[in-house]
């Protein structure tokens, strides 16, 4: 039996400092209490969600681009064990909700 692999990739643009748009993430997933896999200040994040007891954890690598000034273009790669069916984008939709409103 051999594991399966799932990736979805997608943009986001959001309308803030680059440099704002990564701490407030970063403060974020460490409050949420995930795995920080790595960070690259102010340009990469990778993290992993937690497991739940009716979802496998995905693997999310976060690339912060600086659009403009005031612009910042996230590129999010995320990688599951499992069909993601939209599951990552709703997770960085309420991610930036919550960071955000």
């Amino acid at each position: 039996m051999g594991f399966f692999s799932f990736s979805n990739s997608f943009d986001i643009a959001l309308n803030r400092p680059k440099k704002e748009v990564f701490e407030k993430f970063v403060h974020h997933v460490t409050t949420k209490g995930w795995l920080v896999q790595h960070a690259e200040p102010g340009n990469t994040l990778l993290l992993k969600t937690d497991i739940t007891p009716f979802s496998w954890p995905i693997s999310f690598t976060l690339n912060f681009i600086s659009d403009t000034e005031n612009s910042t273009i996230l590129r999010v790669s995320a990688k599951a064990m499992h069909l993601d069916l939209g599951r990552s984008e709703r997770i960085i939709n309420e991610m930036i909700n919550n960071i955000y409103w």
